[in-house]
């Protein structure tokens, strides 16, 4: 990194694009086979958006990050689209008809992946939003085989594993059973969206009932038809509450924000 000193006192880079800096120079060290590149924040001006990739990938377009993205989901989803390459393939997944144009301007060689058929293999990830993730990671192995030995195999066998493979947390994880412990990364609407679904559905007598909508704020605001939501603060032995879940029935749902990840925790009592 000696070399970028001078570069770096002159523009005064962010957190995230020295620590871009620091591992693009060390994939380049280390001479990598592989290099998977997240962006930091949209796509367009991010400052992964130096590379020439064999593939682009975006998965989906919600409101997030409206502050600097758009407020608009036709503008956020022109911030995403700034990743993908003139006759480099992309991917997309989750996209409503109105904005695949955004992307299609871009490239010509784009996979809308809902248009795919997929296939019906074990995916280890439980989340609903899963369903969605697995059809564009299949469409996108489609893609990636004319460019590395992908069998059959190693994507049943990266599907069913993927926790062990990656270390990959939080996505729909149960940590106990009873209580029923549950910890998601999902932290804006569509991520909100599915996780509520997803409580909605957990097969339990008497713990859920759709009766009544209420507002909320929770990272932003939006309308769940499923629970009152309301701010406390608690202490316990093991956990320090930030919001609690309540429904007509007798049934709390502790809601633990740690960092970007929500812990469900779902307990019978009568307070």
């Amino acid at each position: 990194m000696r070399e970028a000193d001078e570069i770096i006192g002159k523009l005064n880079p962010s957190f995230f694009e020295i620590t871009t800096l620091m591992a693009f120079t060390y994939f380049a060290h280390e001479n990598v086979d592989v290099a998977v590149i997240e962006t930091g924040l949209g796509g367009r001006l991010d400052s992964t958006n130096i590379i020439s990739p064999v593939l682009s990938v975006v998965t989906n377009v919600s409101f997030d990050h409206v502050n600097l993205l758009g407020n608009t989901l036709e503008k956020i989803a022109n911030e995403k689209a700034g990743i993908l390459k003139s006759g480099i393939p992309a991917v997309v997944g989750e996209m409503p008809n109105e904005l695949r144009p955004i992307f299609t301007e871009k490239t010509e060689k784009v996979v809308f992946a809902e248009d795919t058929l997929g296939a019906d293999y074990e995916f280890e990830l439980k989340g609903y939003c899963q369903e969605k993730n697995k059809k564009t990671i299949l469409a996108a192995a489609e893609i990636l085989k004319s460019e590395f030995n992908i069998t059959e195999e190693h994507i049943i066998n990266g599907l069913k594993n993927v926790v062990e493979l990656t270390s990959l947390m939080g996505r729909w994880q149960k940590l106990s059973t009873s209580p029923l412990i549950i910890a998601d990364t999902g932290h804006n609407v569509a991520g909100m969206q599915y996780i509520v679904s997803q409580i909605a559905d957990i097969k339990a007598p008497h713990v859920f009932r759709k009766t009544q909508t209420h507002k909320y704020t929770f990272y932003p605001t939006f309308i769940c038809k499923t629970f009152i939501f309301y701010k406390i603060i608690t202490t316990d032995t093991q956990y320090r509450f930030n919001y609690r879940m309540t429904t007509c029935n007798n049934i709390n749902c502790f809601i633990i924000r740690n960092f970007w990840t929500n812990i469900f925790i779902f307990n019978r009592n009568n307070t």
